[in-house]
C-alpha cells in the first residue's frame, strides 16, 4: 500500500488513522469518564493520561498518583491544580516545578521544599501558612 501512496493519499490515510485512534482506551481499570488514556487505574474524567493512579480531572499526565486538576505533569504524587510539574510531591497551584516537595503557588522552582510563592519557610510555619491560605479560599 505504501508503494502507490502519494503525499495526498498519505495525509488522508494519516487523518483516518488519527480518527480511528481518537477516544481509545487501553488497559484502563475503574476509570470512568476518561478519554484517550492508557494503563490508568482508579482515575476519573482524565484526558490523554498514561500510567496514572487515582488521578482526576487531569490532562496529559504520565506516571502520576493522587493528582487533581493537573496538566502535563509527570512522575509526581499528591498534586492539585498544577501544570508541567515533574518528579514532585505535595504541590498545589504550582507551575513548571521539578523535584519539589511541599510547595504552594510556586512557579519554576527546582529542588525546593516548603515554599509559598517561591519563598522558603520553616516546615512548621509552612503548614500553618498553607492552612490559613486554604481557609481563606484562594482561587484555583
Amino acid at each position: 500500500m505504501l508503494t502507490a501512496m502519494d503525499a495526498r493519499n498519505f495525509k488522508q490515510a494519516l487523518e483516518e488513522l488519527r480518527k480511528a485512534q481518537t477516544d481509545r482506551q487501553v488497559a484502563l481499570f475503574e476509570s470512568p469518564g476518561c478519554s484517550n488514556c492508557s494503563e490508568c487505574r482508579f482515575c476519573n474524567h482524565c484526558t490523554a493520561c498514561h500510567d496514572c493512579n487515582y488521578t482526576q480531572n487531569s490532562t496529559g499526565c504520565v506516571s502520576c498518583n493522587h493528582v487533581d486538576q493537573c496538566e502535563s505533569c509527570t512522575n509526581s504524587t499528591h498534586l492539585e491544580s498544577c501544570r508541567r510539574c515533574h518528579d514532585s510531591s505535595y504541590l498545589t497551584l504550582c507551575e513548571d516545578c521539578a523535584h519539589c516537595t511541599y510547595c504552594y503557588g510556586c512557579i519554576g522552582l527546582v529542588r525546593a521544599e516548603f515554599c509559598i510563592l517561591n519563598v522558603a519557610y520553616p516546615r512548621k510555619e509552612w503548614f500553618e501558612r498553607v492552612k490559613a491560605l486554604k481557609a481563606a479560599g484562594p482561587g484555583r
